[in-house]
């Protein structure tokens, strides 16, 4: 994530999260329930059984009041960008007949670097309060806030002291 602070553990480490809300920072009362895939997406498309394993859950404190604004930014940014790109192929298959060989490669190139930027844009000018991704080796927890992403950092660094647990900030 643009501009984040970013957290590493390793992927034996089970997080531990501080006792605040990862959007408002306020004391939880619920938690929700993340899923990340750890397999390389190389390997995922040359091999698609793959995509069955290496999944974790990880339960992330999330007040009730900011549980529905959390998923919604989780999963509606995707929606979006998804609904943007068949809108656009749809649009572009209803014109393309009408063009020849190389304006349609024109065209369906510049479609593909608008939809990009409004994902880049969005994911830049409005960065997500938390977010993670995750690797063979390690899940990166990334947050808006460098002062949660420090607690965080804190609170596992304390619980987990011979682990390789690493502090990025993006500010």
């Amino acid at each position: 994530m643009l501009l984040s602070t970013d957290v590493s553990l390793p992927n034996d480490v089970q997080p531990e999260f501080p006792d605040c809300c990862v959007v408002c920072s306020c004391k939880p009362d619920s938690c929700a329930e993340l899923y990340v895939h750890s397999r390389s997406s190389f390997l995922v498309l040359l091999l698609p059984v793959l995509m069955f394993s290496g999944w974790s859950r990880i339960k992330v404190p999330v007040c009730k009041r900011c549980r529905g604004r959390f998923f919604l930014q989780r999963w509606g940014r995707s929606l979006v960008a998804w609904a943007t790109i068949a809108v656009v192929i749809w649009g572009v298959s209803l014109l393309i007949p009408h063009w020849e060989a190389t304006d349609k490669a024109m065209v369906i190139l510049g479609a593909g670097m608008m939809v990009a930027l409004q994902y880049v844009l969005l994911e830049g000018l409005l960065p997500r309060k938390f977010d993670l991704s995750a690797s063979s080796t390690k899940t990166t927890y990334e947050f808006k806030s460098s002062s949660a992403a420090f607690e965080f950092y804190l609170v596992n660094r304390n619980n987990h002291p011979d682990a390789d647990i690493r502090i990025i900030s993006g500010d």
